[in-house]
């Protein structure tokens, strides 16, 4: 049996500070049969949630309520220290601290964590050690999500350990000596098996100033647990030009320093941190994982080295002649290391395997090691070509290459494949092939529904000119990388047309190629047909169809998001001869504003929505839009947002969209929240939007390049019986919206079609 030592930073149980230490230690001895011994700090100690200041919420635990926990008024590696030479000497395999409640992702993070601390704490000790961190990304972070992630957290440390090789000495000099694992804290864990888990690297990123002097020279707060008490003061030298440039802002320096004793008070900005520019997150690094939904395991070794310095060449004097070089010698299982840029050029995602982890990987110099395990994807990647014969029948044609119409944000993959995310995202292709099949890249994957009721694609062949219809919809629920999707059979030399949709809230779907009769089966976009007038829906659950599901008793659109209100709209109006195209940036939950838990979190749909690529210059695959419909509101409600708060970050996030877009946008529409079934009156915001639009039809009266902004409410919209769950409505409901939406897309989106 492995015993453990279970500690964290964020001290005792507490639902608002410390949420997941009790079931973890459950978990270790229910699902591994693992001993556990539990000490921790008898109080908060983690520096960032802290704020700097210690929160007093120490509680001797009644009897029986947990068996042998012990608290100590100490820091995590505090505790560390003495539960393996004091308390328990001798008798631990394994120290675990966690899991903290955030991520311990980053340089910045990791070098000013109690969590990481811990670890290295009984690194120098020389026993194991692993520090887990749950990363939040919804606030609150749902009870259900708690669960999964034990699980996925016992089957990682298990691994790891098991795993874990040993020198001569004992000492696994030249190992590692720790393990930081992040486990992303989304809906995803609700589905089993579908978290995957990279090898990563640290971010380094850095920081400069995290505190700022005090109104009144009183009291010093604590930046941390190590930090001087408020009886003494502090002043240290800093030299601005020393600080990254991209991290923290400098430090600014008080005038009336010399005149009396200058104190400080923890107060960072966190900004650079907590929300970055995802789009230039180093590939391969633990936050790049966390922010594209795997959970990263990053290899460390409790050691200040030069890393990189292996099978370099330094000047020295050998055997007496001086400038002679002398060769490091590189380590002898440096085989095993494969470098990141190297893996990158040969597959795109690296999964960790549970079932064997490459751990004879040696390093006298490297400080983070990086290790990646490749995955060989089930079915060959065509590189640089544009179509590789898959038999003597069929010619594979990679995604990228092939004649597509994207709507939607699609992205080129280095394998040549197409790969998008967001609910009603379509390709359209042109054929004249006998057969016509998809094959699923890498990427593809469910993250939503952990049952997977909703179909993840959803096709309709049709001649030219034809409409799409319910009874020729096919679709599929569950789509596999690698998997070859047959999408049409028949007679060959007829022009016909597939449309692909993505039909999931919540999955990811690369086409890596289509599969054909020949090359030139694929036909070119015919001229005229790539819509003119391009609809971007903004929005939450409604705007997804989501459903409930069978959990609540509810079926779920058939089709997916091509029952929802966006595509229904779309159809209409093509009916009328319009050349419309639509594309929906939607999920579930989702607020307009970010909201605030120890720091604004990046959350709201004012970030969500610039964190993927959208710009020509950056995708060519994208078209901008001419229409944008905001459909948001029901969540910030729910949430107590305040109005002016609301108001402003609408105001915001339109300023925005119109610089973006400018060169196509005609018209805003800001929709009201379709909640009018629940609440009479409409939604709150109504007044506050109604003035936004005044406010900014006036700033751009006399601006020609500015779009038209509208504020259409929803009051009444929808009917008890086509919401079966009060809020989100059926497929006739979704029909009953896209009618609506028709009618007022044809009075020019005026507020004289409020209903």
């Amino acid at each position: 049996m492995v015993r453990v030592i279970l500690t964290n930073d964020d001290g005792p149980p507490n639902p608002k500070e410390s949420p997941y230490v009790f079931s973890f230690a459950r978990a270790l001895e229910k699902e591994l049969g693992w001993e556990v011994k539990v000490v921790l700090p008898a109080s908060q100690k983690s520096w960032i949630d802290g704020m700097g200041e210690y929160s007093d919420i120490s509680r001797p635990l009644k009897d029986g309520e947990v068996a042998e926990w012990i608290l100590l008024e100490a820091t995590p590696a505090t505790c560390a220290n003495i539960a393996l030479h004091n308390l328990f000497p001798g008798e631990i395999d394994l120290v675990i601290s966690g899991p903290n409640f955030g991520r311990n992702s980053s340089a910045c993070f990791m070098l000013s964590s109690g969590t990481i601390g811990a670890t290295l704490s009984a690194s120098l000790s020389h026993v194991r050690s692993i520090a887990l961190s749950y990363a939040t990304f919804h606030h609150p972070t749902p009870l259900s999500f708690t669960p999964p992630a034990n699980s996925l957290s016992c089957r990682i440390i298990k691994s790891l350990y098991s795993n874990w090789g040993t020198d001569e000495s004992g000492l696994r000099q030249g190992e590692v000596d720790l393990y930081s694992i992040n486990v992303p804290m989304i809906e995803t864990l609700l589905a089993e098996g579908s978290i995957e888990a990279l090898w990563t690297t640290a971010w380094r990123n850095g920081y400069g100033r995290l505190f700022k002097p005090s109104q009144k020279p009183t009291t010093l707060k604590a930046a941390g647990p190590d930090a001087p008490s408020s009886s003494e003061s502090s002043s240290r030298s800093i030299t601005p030009a020393n600080q990254p440039s991209h991290s923290l802002p400098k430090f600014e320096t008080d005038a009336e320093t010399a005149a009396h004793p200058l104190t400080f008070h923890f107060a960072p900005d966190m900004e650079p941190l907590v929300r970055p520019d995802v789009a230039t997150l180093p590939e391969g690094t633990d936050t790049w994982a966390l922010h594209r939904g795997f959970a990263s395991v990053t290899p460390l070794r409790a050691a200040f080295a030069e890393p990189g310095a292996e099978g370099l060449c330094l000047a020295g004097e050998v055997e007496g002649r001086p400038g002679a070089k002398v060769r490091i010698r590189a380590s002898k299982q440096e085989e095993f290391r494969v470098p990141w840029s190297k893996c990158r050029r040969t597959q795109r995602t690296f999964r960790l395997d549970l079932a064997f982890l490459p751990l004879g990987v040696t390093s006298s110099t490297l400080a983070i090691l990086p290790f990646i395990k490749k995955r060989i994807p089930s079915t060959p990647l065509s590189g640089e070509n544009m179509s590789t014969p898959l038999s003597t029948s069929h010619a594979r044609v990679a995604a990228a290459a092939a004649p597509l119409l994207p709507l939607g944000r699609w992205e080129s993959t280095p394998s040549q494949g197409v790969f998008a995310s967001w609910p009603a995202s379509s390709v359209t292709i042109h054929f004249k092939s006998s057969y016509l099949a998809l094959e699923a890249g890498p990427e593809t994957a469910r993250k939503g529904r952990p049952w997977g009721s909703e179909p993840m694609i959803a096709w309709c062949i049709t001649s030219p000119g034809e409409a799409e219809k319910p009874e020729n919809m096919k679709t599929l629920r569950n789509v596999k990388p690698g998997e070859v999707i047959p999408l049409f059979e028949g007679e060959s030399g007829v022009e016909r047309v597939c449309r692909l949709y993505i039909t999931d809230w919540g999955s990811v779907i690369e086409v890596a190629a289509f599969l054909c009769d020949s090359v030139d089966s694929l036909l070119p976009i015919p001229k005229g047909t790539e819509p003119t007038t391009r609809l971007l829906v903004i929005g939450d659950s409604i705007s997804c169809a989501y459903s409930m599901g069978p959990d609540a008793g509810l079926p779920v659109p058939p089709h997916g998001a091509w029952d929802g209100y966006s595509l229904i709209l779309e159809r209409l109006l093509r009916a009328e001869g319009k050349h419309v195209g639509v594309e929906t940036i939607a999920y579930p939950g989702v607020t307009l504003v970010d909201t605030y838990m120890a720091g604004w979190q990046q959350d709201g749909m004012v970030t969500k929505f610039w964190q993927e690529s959208w710009n020509p210059s950056a995708n060519p695959l994208y078209r901008p839009p001419t229409v944008i419909i905001i459909a948001l509101g029901a969540n910030d409600d729910g949430r107590d947002v305040p109005i002016f708060h609301f108001a402003l970050n609408m105001s915001e996030f339109i300023k925005k969209l119109v610089s973006t877009f400018s060169a196509s946008l005609t018209d805003v529409v800001i929709l009201g929240p379709f909640y009018g079934v629940r609440r009479s009156g409409g939604s709150r915001f109504g007044p506050a939007m109604d003035a936004l639009v005044k406010e900014l039809r006036a700033e751009w009266e006399n601006e020609e390049d500015k779009p038209k902004v509208h504020h259409v409410p929803t009051t009444d919209w929808l009917t008890p019986d086509v919401v079966p769950d009060g809020i989100h409505p059926d497929v006739e409901g979704n029909r009953i919206l896209g009618e609506k939406l028709k009618v007022v897309e044809a009075a020019g989106w005026e507020e004289g079609t409020r209903w």
